[in-house]
């Protein structure tokens, strides 16, 4: 063989090893730390789904996969491969142990969407092996994810899910599934549900190139890729459809029988044996410690911030709102919260009176409160607020509309910095 022809097929060689070598390790979940060694379960259309039928893996699972503790309502850090990967969207949901498995039941428990190529970083050397391991630049991908406030105390299966990439624009790649186990002790009061979001940067709220939209191949995760790639939103989102919401019931929370699920129980393959104990975020390498969540959850019965109402929301990105908080003037504090809802809900009116406070994020500019459609006020700094309410804890003052037994329509309208108008509305009756 001449020299030049024995030179390109050694480059050629070496080309197809590192190819092969990228494609087999595709995408996964790397932080928190996954209940399985299996860094590609794909899902392929039309094949054997035998290896990976999803949604969590069920080749290579760790004998005792760890357990990161988190809070309800926490911001949770999350971290995936890029491995040379691009574009379409994650998925996140959680669900109780036993419907690990239960790709309907991931379906209910989707409780937040984003671009899978937001939240790029370069990885450090010591955590090249763990989050970077086949990117040829040494590049990963991280984010956060709100942690839903219906959830009761116990341990809950996190799944993610990556949809409608690629890695050239003539190559497409099915459903890629991984899975870790969480234990949610304490934090924000619990709710009767969760209003799922879409976080386009990443699942985050920090401002990037993705504002309202994602590269993606597809915005379904239940169809075959299409063969063009061009912003879009998941399809539970677009066209400004909203997903129905996460009932705390799901979970056996609030109006159902607990589902408490510890270490030792759910499904044999993803939990040890009762005598086994469960590796925690402090036995995980340092490089995995990114999942243990952040700040502090705060104390049972007091949430901490201005009047109990928690730390201040993130001032950036995309705006939206999640809740409207019941203060009492009385016992200065929240009496209640209640997510968007056309169902009529009885609101406490205890003497001394009561405030709504819209719990608006994102870079907000005004919020205004509307009542049976007529103007009720403005405001443009937090806490946004329909009474009287101070952010330094000086001034709180009851809602002067808020009547026994009157029944009425309130409505938040958030305006963003950017132009962008969000709305969410109540039907209320006051107790």
């Amino acid at each position: 063989m001449a020299p030049r022809a024995m030179l390109t097929g050694l480059v050629v060689a070496a080309l197809a090893a590192a190819a092969a070598s990228g494609a087999a390790a595709h995408s996964s979940m790397t932080a928190p730390s996954p209940i399985s060694r299996d860094k590609h379960c794909k899902v392929d259309f039309g094949k054997d789904r035998s290896s990976c039928p999803g949604p969590c893996p069920v080749k290579y699972l760790k004998p005792f996969a760890p357990v990161a503790k988190t809070y309800r309502g926490a911001r949770f850090p999350v971290r995936w491969y890029k491995n040379n990967h691009q574009d379409g969207f994650v998925r996140w949901t959680v669900v109780p142990l036993d419907k690990a498995n239960d790709a309907a039941a991931h379906a209910k428990g989707a409780f937040q969407y984003g671009c899978y190529s937001a939240g790029r970083y370069q990885c450090s050397a010591a955590e090249k092996s763990k989050h970077c391991t086949f990117d040829n630049m040494g590049v990963g991908y991280k984010a956060t994810v709100d942690v839903p406030k219906n959830l009761p105390d116990g341990d809950y299966m996190l799944g993610w899910t990556w949809y409608g990439g690629q890695n050239k624009p003539s190559i497409r790649y099915s459903n890629y599934h991984d899975c870790a186990r969480i234990r949610v002790a304490g934090g924000w009061p619990m709710e009767h549900s969760h209003q799922p979001v879409f976080r386009p940067g990443g699942s985050t709220p920090d401002a990037t190139e993705f504002q309202d939209s994602c590269l993606s191949a597809t915005n379904d995760l239940g169809r075959p890729d299409g063969r063009t790639v061009r912003r879009m939103r998941p399809r539970p989102f677009a066209h400004g459809r909203q997903p129905p919401l996460i009932p705390a019931s799901f979970y056996g929370g609030i109006g159902g029988a607990r589902r408490t699920q510890t270490a030792s129980t759910g499904p044999a393959e993803h939990a040890p044996p009762e005598d086994a104990g469960v590796a925690d975020v402090a036995d995980i390498p340092d490089d995995e410690a990114v999942s243990t969540p952040t700040p502090a959850p705060p104390s049972d019965g007091d949430a901490g911030g201005v009047f109990g109402l928690g730390p201040a929301p993130y001032t950036d990105g995309r705006v939206s709102l999640d809740e409207l908080v019941v203060l009492g003037t009385t016992k200065r504090g929240p009496l209640t919260a209640f997510p968007p809802s056309d169902d009529e809900v009885t609101v406490p009116l205890p003497a001394g009176g009561i405030v709504f406070v819209a719990r608006a994020v994102g870079a907000v500019a005004r919020v205004q409160f509307k009542v049976n459609g007529r103007h009720a006020a403005t405001e443009v700094v937090y806490p946004y607020a329909l009474g009287t309410l101070k952010a330094d804890g000086t001034a709180l003052a009851g809602w002067k509309g808020a009547w026994h037994r009157r029944a009425f329509y309130l409505e938040a309208v958030v305006t963003g910095k950017g132009g962008e108008v969000e709305t969410r509305s109540w039907r209320l009756r006051m107790g």
